[in-house]
């Protein structure tokens, strides 16, 4: 119908006890898992690709005011890999690759973008992502990983590859507004 859809969605304040282990999750249209409403879901060892919601810049997770477990999961082909608004996701031990923010919004994180919030990400690799056009100046864009208003943790993660205006412009980790903590990076090419 070409409306956008959400293929999961933990919208209920669901604990650790939720569990979403080895599922394919596409919605071509749509966001693949929406969390929402204070839940703590472990969303682990999926395929969670070609999703593209949000007007092509939101796409594999979607987690508002929720605080996910996010772990070994491959994040390929979506639109932004995973958004984090106002919570604390914990992102660990996923391979992140080949997401493309775009669309209206103009620009934003091909891996993860972190909205007012603090996600804390451990032993990721990203590569290959693309943060998108800057329609409207000013930077707001990154490759591997965006920060709004937020202050993340970024620990033993690889980034290499990463991108933003199609590919033409190395970009790994932007700042916009707050501050990320790198520790131990085992990998990461320069921007």
């Amino acid at each position: 119908t070409g409306e956008e859809g959400t293929a999961v969605t933990f919208a209920s304040g669901e604990t650790t006890a939720a569990v979403l282990d080895g599922f394919t999750i596409t919605t071509n249209i749509g966001t693949g898992i929406r969390c929402t409403n204070a839940s703590s879901p472990i969303i682990r060892h999926n395929i969670i690709r070609n999703n593209y919601g949000m007007m092509g810049g939101g796409g594999g997770v979607y987690s508002y005011s929720a605080t996910p477990v996010i772990e070994g999961n491959l994040i390929r082909n979506n639109g932004t890999g995973i958004w984090c608004v106002y919570g604390s996701a914990v992102i660990r031990n996923n391979l992140i690759v080949r997401n493309t923010a775009g669309g209206m919004e103009g620009g934003g994180a091909g891996g993860v973008y972190g909205y007012s919030s603090s996600p804390q990400l451990v032993s990721n690799t990203f590569y290959g992502n693309d943060g998108g056009y800057d329609w409207w100046g000013g930077g707001f864009q990154a490759g591997a990983i965006l920060v709004y208003n937020g202050a993340p943790t970024v620990r033993d993660c690889i980034l290499w590859g990463n991108t933003v205006n199609g590919g033409s412009t190395p970009s790994q980790v932007t700042v916009y507004s707050g501050s990320v903590t790198m520790v131990q990076q085992s990998g990461a090419e320069s921007t």
